[in-house]
């Protein structure tokens, strides 16, 4: 079956923003901004939807505001201030990056998925998002590590393009800083 497809595509990164999930985000933000003939401007991060307090060390905290002094979904968090004042702090992200706590909205009509989240959760998922991606989307995981099973190994990226019935590839690089 073809599908035709947009020229410009829509990113989702779906991920845990830790350091590393939102150090990803920043970079893809930035170069998708960078390119608007290939991308649609704002970039939606799916974000497991936890509360937090802006700790009081953070440029962002104020004594008199709601918003620093009581707990506060995180995605409200990176929204208003344009940072994860939890994960990462002290370093902005782009304002066209847009944290979701809604996995069915942030990957609506994506054409590119990004997987950055520890591989117990893929499967979930992948399960919650059938049904809601495009058929012709494509996803790049950048997931540490292999699928052992009784049938064998395998890539995180083989998981996800056979759950999902997509092309995924993977992204990879050094484990440490210093390699």
């Amino acid at each position: 079956m073809f599908y035709s497809h947009p020229t410009i595509h829509k990113l989702i990164l779906l991920l845990t923003v830790t350091w590393r999930g939102s150090a990803i985000a920043k970079i893809v933000a930035e170069n998708t901004k960078a390119s608007p003939d290939l991308f649609e401007p704002e970039v939606q991060m799916w974000v497991f939807e936890e509360e937090t307090t802006v700790p009081e060390s953070s440029k962002n905290y104020d004594a008199s505001s709601e918003l620093s002094t009581k707990p506060q979904k995180l995605t409200k968090l990176i929204n208003h201030f344009h940072e994860n004042v939890k994960y990462l702090p002290d370093i902005p992200l782009p304002h066209n990056l847009v944290a979701n706590p809604s996995l069915q909205d942030s990957v609506k009509d994506s054409t590119i998925l990004v997987f950055n989240l520890p591989h117990q959760f893929i499967g979930g998922l992948c399960d919650q998002m059938k049904g809601h991606i495009l058929p012709y989307a494509r996803g790049v995981s950048c997931i540490k590590g292999v699928n052992v099973s009784p049938t064998g190994v395998s890539l995180f990226s083989e998981s996800i393009g056979a759950k999902l019935g997509i092309y995924c590839g993977a992204l990879s690089g050094a484990n440490i800083a210093n390699e």
